[in-house]
């Protein structure tokens, strides 16, 4: 991953280096997941929901590859990270699904935003007078 920060609509590129010494064929996965958190003094709840995902090509046993993939992400709500009863978080997730045993999954914290960081640079290129206008 380049970042951890995007919105909605941006492509979020993902490269993955396997070395399959097993005996088995694996298949990489990549997937953008939602998992709700609800807060109360009864107890925790959590859901956990697939937003989109990617399934790549299988990788023969005794064999190594880069793979090089990119997730859409979707349409959904920005990250809520500070809130006492309620958290929304987002992560990428990659897994390799290992025929007859044990598939390893991978985690990594993503944060959507509803505002791009970057500015057209057209944009910042202007006067504040401008701007204000």
């Amino acid at each position: 991953m380049e970042r951890t920060g995007y919105v909605p609509g941006e492509l979020l590129p993902v490269v993955i280096e396997i070395q399959n010494n097993s005996s088995r064929v694996v298949v990489p996965k990549v997937a953008i997941c939602q998992k709700q958190t609800f807060l109360a003094r009864s107890g925790i709840k959590e859901e956990r929901e697939t937003l989109n995902k990617l399934k790549g090509k299988p990788l023969n046993e005794k064999s190594a590859e880069k793979l090089h993939y990119q997730l859409n992400v979707p349409q959904c709500p920005p990250s809520i990270l500070n809130c006492p009863i309620l958290l929304l978080e987002y992560v990428l997730m990659v897994q390799l699904k290992i025929p007859r045993a044990t598939n390893l999954s991978l985690d990594m914290p993503l944060v959507i935003g509803s505002i791009p960081v970057a500015y057209p640079s057209d944009f910042l290129m202007q006067p504040i007078s401008v701007i204000s206008k």
